[in-house]
């Protein structure tokens, strides 16, 4: 659902780099991330935010170039503890920590510089910055920043600002149950994507919106919706920069998370809020936006083959309850000369409770329903029905 976006209550002062491990041929680093405690706050332990709880402390980072450098990996999870991720099974990918090959515990950052830079030959470089600790993607063909989760300070005469360390959005959250990191955004970026849900002002997102992404079964009618799907993505069309001979750039950003979120897209940033698991970025460099497209599903999984009777006319609704009202609507369409390749139930057909892998056996009994399906499949027609995942509170 989408709302106008409000102010965030400014958490905590970010994580510090304590130590870090370079790979080898520049293919990324490993890192541990550790607390900035406030002053009044002891030197060891955690530092807590009444608000939302304490925060994981120390977190782990992992970045790695991937597919030769066609794409950015950046990971961020609880040292020590596993956490939920979308599942291998659902999304069959390289393991970030399968590239740990010890602990970086006993390893000092100290002697680091605040920046850092993974030099490579590739399409997109990294750089970080060690206290606060933020990371930047930038296009090593144009030196332009895609994606950079540092907070950028106020300026100094800004009357608004309660100090000279104001900065635009808070350093990186990273809480059990509340994960927030944002990024800066120039305003030549133009941001589609981060669905699914009815959106009345056009499919470009708006500044000053709050995307929620959260999976609602609710009709498409109604407006500002969330619909079947969570995509955590979005794609930024870069409007042509002066001196870069008209050339338009895009890039991809997936944040793979199944969690509930919220996208805040403000006037010079984009925050991402999260209820748990970890951070798991991919950056997509394109250029263009089917070469993103391209680079993503090679990550989430192409679209499946359609059989060639998919594409053609369906009819599918809720509120056919029973075969004699599928047999009457399929021989409505056969006399008003309306074309019908496919015909559908919704999860009417299930028994009491809309109890899933069931049949109701008076309205849908299986003679009569597979006698049904008989007559489409001789006169060439198919048959789908929904399985719907719902499970009725009476079976929870």
């Amino acid at each position: 659902m989408e709302q106008q976006q409000q102010d965030a209550p400014n958490l905590e002062q970010g994580y510090y780099i304590s130590s870090i491990k370079q790979y080898p041929n520049h293919e990324g680093f490993e890192a541990t991330l550790e607390v900035i405690l406030p002053h009044s706050s002891s030197s060891s332990g955690n530092a807590d935010d009444s608000l939302y709880g304490a925060n994981l402390n120390p977190l782990r980072l992992i970045v790695r170039l991937e597919e030769q450098g066609s794409r950015v990996h950046v990971y961020i999870s609880d040292y020590y503890n596993s956490r939920w991720e979308v599942p291998q099974s659902i999304i069959p990918r390289p393991k970030a920590t399968d590239t740990i090959r010890n602990s970086l515990m006993g390893t000092t950052a100290a002697a680091a510089a605040d920046h850092k830079e993974i030099k490579h030959e590739k399409l997109l470089a990294v750089t970080y910055t060690t206290h606060p600790f933020g990371f930047a993607i930038t296009r090593i063909s144009n030196g332009e920043v895609l994606f950079n989760s540092t907070p950028a300070a106020a300026p100094a005469d800004d009357s608004s600002s309660s100090s000279s360390s104001s900065s635009s959005f808070n350093p990186m959250v990273f809480k059990d149950q509340y994960l927030e990191i944002s990024t800066q955004l120039p305003g030549t970026a133009s941001l589609f994507g981060l669905g699914e849900s009815t959106r009345p002002d056009g499919l470009q997102l708006k500044q000053g919106r709050t995307y929620t992404l959260w999976t609602t079964d609710i009709t498409a009618m109604d407006v500002n919706i969330d619909l079947y799907g969570a995509y955590p993505f979005y794609m930024d069309v870069r409007e042509a920069r002066a001196g870069a001979d008209g050339q338009q750039l895009t890039h991809g950003v997936l944040l793979l998370n199944s969690n509930a979120m919220e996208v805040s897209y403000g006037a010079e940033c984009l925050t991402f809020r999260v209820t748990g698991g970890v951070l798991d970025f991919y950056f997509f460099p394109g250029p263009s936006p089917l070469a993103v497209l391209d680079q993503y599903t090679q990550l989430v999984g192409r679209p499946a083959p359609m059989p060639y009777w998919s594409f053609g006319f369906h009819q599918c609704r809720w509120g056919y309850r029973n075969v004699s009202t599928d047999r009457s609507v399929v021989a409505n369409f056969k006399k008003a000369r309306i074309p019908l390749d496919t015909m559908w139930n919704d999860i009417d057909y299930a028994a009491s409770g809309d109890r899933d892998f069931t049949n109701d056996p008076i309205r849908f009994a299986l003679t009569d329903w597979r006698s049904f399906v008989d007559e489409l499949h001789a006169n060439g027609q198919h048959y789908v029905i929904l399985i719907d995942p719902g499970v009725g509170l009476s079976f929870a």
